[in-house]
């Protein structure tokens, strides 16, 4: 994590990047999840959970594509530093922001499902 940090304070046009394409697509990778997938996953007749676990991971997956510059710059300099290969520590980080992202995506429905009631 101090390695991120670092890399963040260091290089700061790539986090920039990433902070004015999340708010540029925030349709992209807030819309299509909460509007578009339970639509046609209604439609499938999948079990109310199976269709929110896709749903969230589809958000992460979304909202993850919008970081990858911030990610590969994350990654190439921890290769280089390293002197290892790219692909391992962009595909853990990938994973990780996916993951992260379906979480707080799931508590945010969750409060707003809560607060609606």
């Amino acid at each position: 994590m101090g390695f991120y940090i670092q890399l963040i304070k260091s290089t700061i046009m790539p986090f920039f990047i990433t902070i004015v394409l999340l708010i540029i697509t925030a349709g992209f990778w807030g819309g299509i999840p909460l509007f578009i997938l339970p639509g046609i996953l209604y439609e499938t007749g999948l079990p109310r959970f199976v269709q929110l676990l896709v749903v969230c991971l589809s958000a992460g997956v979304c909202f993850s594509i919008v970081c990858m510059p911030l990610l590969l710059s994350f990654s190439k300099a921890y290769a280089i530093s390293k002197g290892k290969a790219m692909l391992n520590p962009f595909l853990l980080s990938q994973g990780i922001l996916v993951l992260v992202a379906a979480i707080l995506f799931a508590i945010m429905y969750f409060a707003a499902i809560s607060m609606a009631i």
